[in-house]
């Protein structure tokens, strides 16, 4: 096996490792912050503001002494059930309670209700908001694969004739 396909083979065991689980936790972590502090703000994912709330349910709001803004924190059950789970491959983002889950979607869809988003897609990429999260996860997935760790190869020099010898690259 070639140096270059070593390299390659321990690269992709990174992604299988429990380092690569925690990883991901961070990343969860990091885009959990980011949408609850965009929800207590009334932001979309890319820093606009959301549909505001019409007057009635506004005052009614202001008056249970809540912010009079779009930013899913009524009974505070949203914030409660909003959770991250790890996959194999990245980390999803979801609700504890299928009722919550289904209002929520609504809104991020806007079945029925103002699309009032939360979790972001592609598009939101460019905004200064997501260009935060995305550099905190580049952060954390560098710190992953930047990890010093041994790679055990055959090295092969030719000069003349071949010469082969066992030997070792360090990562990191």
């Amino acid at each position: 096996m070639n140096l270059s396909s070593v390299i390659l083979k321990d690269v992709r065991s990174q992604f299988d490792s429990n380092k690569f689980k925690e990883s991901m936790n961070e990343v969860g972590r990091e885009y959990e912050f980011s949408i609850q502090k965009m929800n207590v703000q009334g932001l979309e994912p890319d820093g606009g503001r959301r549909f505001g709330l019409v007057d009635s349910y506004a005052d009614y709001k202001r008056n249970i002494g809540r912010q009079p803004i779009p930013d899913f924190l009524y009974t505070g059950t949203a914030e409660e059930d909003f959770m991250y789970q790890t996959k194999r491959r990245g980390v999803s983002f979801g609700y504890n309670s299928a009722r919550v889950g289904r209002y929520m979607r609504d809104h991020e869809e806007g079945n029925g209700v103002p699309q009032r988003r939360q979790f972001p897609i592609e598009e939101d990429s460019d905004s200064s908001e997501q260009q935060t999260n995305i550099d905190g996860v580049k952060d954390i997935i560098f710190e992953l694969l930047n990890e010093k760790r041994t790679i055990k190869a055959d090295l092969i020099i030719n000069i003349g004739s071949t010469f082969k010898s066992k030997g070792s690259v360090i990562v990191g």
